[in-house]
């Protein structure tokens, strides 16, 4: 990915509409098969990937990818389009045969050969290319080869380790960041991250293969809140593989995760103290991330304070000769993943505004509520609410409508009031989802639609004792008993067996 500022002014078209284009054309012209050349590879991180190309458009008989070094020993056949990847870095040499049979592919055989085997087959080479590579390798190497200090142990830069995780170089380029510009925190994408640095001897040419873009570091003022809100869009991809992972220096925080899906920054700490979200704090990142690349919106509309050395130029200064660099050995990010602890336990639509929604803790621990947030969708729109405070294990949430008509009992009990509109306004058509980490992990009912079925309306619904946990499929037969229109008997307790 370049840098936003170079493609100003630029068209992106879309991907699939200009494929479609393309074999189109390519057919009119008679090609019996159709092969394309991308670099747009399978993150799943990407806008759009190969496997949606083939899945969408129709066609295309083979694609050899790249941008992200998958390694597909045999392809991947996606709706009749063969997909081929070699993996990253001439590591592989791959071969792929096919036989054509009356305009048809018949048959395909792939075959990928590592470096050191491909060598050992002495399949030649293009003296002509190789010639310029020669050149080239000469001119750099009196500077490439330059010594600036040692290590005594591996930096780890390898690409599937940067980008879902700190690693003790990731930590090294933002000390640095610090050094150079005194900021608060430092942050940088592991997606710029290239490379390790085998243990001993470290050159110009090893920093360069590590951090190879050329940014320059910069610094610019971000609140506490826009910081944690950074660190959440940079985690957002955990624990899949995203560019955008976060490295830092001069803080820590906690990543939570779940396996349904999700995750949640919290516990951030700016030299040891806790962030204030209101607080103005210097931070120091790349020029890349600061003109919003990688998505990162926050640090591309913030004014940039400061303009300083390259990257590269600061990991350099890192270095000594003849010493061992000092290795960050501190733990900035932890991570633990979670399991969703709550299911709607109980669901009032009564008379007037007798409404209400129960949440059961079925875990054996106390639950952090900041995580959750109920939904309410109906007709025209969303209701949401974000949960606050805490939930002792076996406990129940109860949210109700503030009305001075609601029933005593019901009142009584009612731990959240709501006024109108609300995500307890709702009627027998609307449905209710709970939501863990931003993904569902529970519904009640299904999304209303003009003269919907009022499949809840009058009613008091009390999930069964035997499920124990959520349901994003609603299931009003299996899950739930019925009550007649204002029963208030089993509001602020539930029991599952």
């Amino acid at each position: 990915m370049t840098h936003p500022l170079n493609v100003v002014g630029l068209n992106f078209l879309d991907a699939e509409t200009q494929a479609a284009m393309y074999v189109e054309e390519l057919e009119e012209m008679g090609a019996d098969v159709i092969v394309m050349l991308a670099h747009v590879g399978l993150d799943e991180s990407s806008s759009v990937t190969t496997e949606d190309i083939a899945l969408n458009v129709e066609g295309i008989d083979i694609i050899i990818d790249g941008h992200s070094h998958s390694y597909l020993p045999q392809g991947q056949m996606v709706n009749n389009t063969l997909i081929v990847s070699t993996g990253e870095y001439n590591k592989n040499l791959g071969i792929l045969t096919f036989t054509v049979e009356d305009g048809e592919i018949i048959n395909y055989n792939g075959l990928l050969i590592n470096a050191d085997e491909a060598a050992i087959l002495d399949l030649g080479i293009d003296q002509d290319v190789q010639d310029v590579i020669d050149a080239i390798e000469v001119d750099q190497e009196a500077i490439l080869s330059v010594v600036v200090g040692q290590t005594a142990v591996e930096l780890d830069g390898l690409r599937d380790n940067v980008r879902t995780g700190e690693t003790n170089l990731g930590k090294l380029i933002t000390d640095s960041m610090i050094v150079v510009t005194g900021a608060d925190i430092a942050i940088t994408n592991g997606g710029g991250i290239r490379a390790s640095i085998a243990m001993g001897d470290v050159t110009v040419g090893d920093i360069i293969t590590v951090l190879p873009f050329g940014n320059i570091i910069v610094t610019v003022d971000l609140t506490g809140q826009e910081i944690l809100d950074t660190l959440q869009y940079g985690t957002s991809s955990y624990p899949g593989s995203s560019g955008k992972y976060p490295h830092v220096s001069g803080l820590t925080y906690n990543i939570n995760w779940s396996a349904n899906g999700g995750t949640l920054v919290d516990n951030v700490m700016i030299d040891g103290v806790a962030i204030d979200l209101d607080a103005t704090y210097s931070v120091a990142t790349n020029d890349f991330m600061a003109a919003g690349g990688d998505g990162y919106d926050l640090l591309g509309a913030a004014t940039i304070t400061g303009e300083f050395m390259g990257l590269h130029e600061a990991l350099t200064d890192m270095f000594v000769i003849d010493t061992d660099v000092v290795i960050p050995v501190d733990v900035r990010v932890t991570v633990t993943e979670l399991m969703p602890a709550l299911f709607i336990s109980e669901y009032i639509e009564g008379g007037s505004n007798n409404k209400a929604l129960e949440l059961y803790n079925y875990s054996d621990a106390v639950v952090d509520l900041t995580m959750y947030a109920i939904i309410e969708n109906y007709g025209s729109g969303t209701n949401t609410y974000n949960l606050v405070g805490t939930l002792a294990a076996g406990e129940v949430l109860v949210l109700c409508t503030d009305a001075v008509e609601v029933a005593s009992l019901l009142d009584t009990n009612c731990d959240i009031a709501f006024g109108y509109p609300s995500v307890t306004h709702f009627n027998g058509d609307d449905s209710v989802q709970l939501v863990f980490l931003g993904i569902v992990i529970d519904q009640f009912g299904v999304e209303a639609e003009a003269g919907g079925d009022n499949f809840a309306q009058n009613v008091t619904l009390v999930r069964n004792s035997d499920i124990i946990a959520g349901n994003t499929v609603f299931d009003l037969a299996g899950e739930w008993t019925s009550y007649p229109q204002d029963t208030f008997d089993y509001i602020g307790s539930h029991v599952t067996d």
